[in-house]
């Protein structure tokens, strides 16, 4: 369960608008590849990459979130293993962001399982990372508290850049990314006090609510587990066990939570397929 802010505050300070792809072309000003590290790299004419990877970043006006333009990245990556990239610029002044309580953007995925580290700079070199997993399709917000980075100098960013990391090998990867924003503060939605899952039109509801770092899993026959985070030993749930099972071609699922406004932005479900056994 993530973090919630009004993305549309007044106070909000826009940090990135993607209006000018130039912004983020390497210059002997705009160094940002010396923050790019991994294995194998290669410099290329966008940016640092894996060997075997090749990435590319442009404006877009179509489907676009938030104003006039976004920008798309994508990356191909012929490599046996897994692949990485970077493009990131370097802001004519140091913007000062010390008021912010949560970087919030848009970002628009491709369901590849990859990851879009969003990383930011202070003058001294200190970075503050946020990693979305790329397991959805479509725009979704993505907000981020600015505590918990040590040292690094909210009232001093310098560089902003974006990273694919684990492109998985022979594969092509897409995002789209729309204003990055500074919010002044994060909102109280409350808790959750019910969650429940629908799949075609038969609800279940969990008997416990996970918190942040928390899972619940159910295997069916195998039965239903809840995780309390670390290394602390699943607890056994009593569900029901075909309640999850899903039917041949299309199925319709919506999670809920109760009340309404408590529902957090990127609390995910994610349904595996279970092979019949054997005899």
């Amino acid at each position: 369960m993530v973090s919630q802010a009004d993305y549309d505050a007044v106070d909000a300070v826009t940090v990135e608008s993607f209006d000018d792809a130039a912004e983020y072309a390497m210059s002997e000003t705009n160094d940002f590849e010396k923050f790019v590290l991994g294995g194998d790299k290669v410099l290329s004419d966008t940016g640092p990459v894996s060997k075997g990877l090749t990435q590319a970043y442009a404006l877009s006006t179509e489907d676009v979130k938030v104003g006039g333009s976004c920008l798309v990245y994508s990356a191909e990556n012929k490599a046996a293993t897994a692949g990485w990239g970077g493009i990131g610029r370097r802001f004519a002044k140091p913007l000062d962001l010390g008021a912010a309580k949560a970087i919030a953007l848009w970002l628009h995925g491709d369901s590849g399982g990859e990851t879009v580290r969003i990383q930011f700079r202070d003058s001294a070199g200190r970075n503050a990372d946020f990693l979305p997993v790329v397991n959805f399709t479509g725009w979704r917000k993505q907000v981020f508290p600015t505590a918990g980075f040590g040292a690094f100098d909210w009232s001093n960013v310098e560089y902003l850049l974006f990273y694919f990391n684990n492109v998985s090998p022979n594969t092509s990867v897409q995002v789209k990314l729309d204003d990055v924003r500074a919010l002044p503060a994060l909102s109280a939605k409350g808790e959750i006090e019910q969650l429940g899952l629908t799949i075609n039109g038969k609800e279940v509801v969990f008997p416990k609510v996970p918190e942040p770092g928390q899972a619940i899993t159910c295997e069916g026959p195998a039965g239903h587990t809840f995780w309390p985070g670390g290394m602390t030993k699943g607890q056994r749930l009593e569900l029901p066990d075909r309640a999850f099972e899903l039917r041949r071609g299309k199925n319709t699922i919506t999670m809920t939570a109760t009340p309404a406004e408590t529902f957090p932005g990127d609390l995910q479900v994610l349904l595996y397929r279970m092979w019949p056994m054997e005899d």
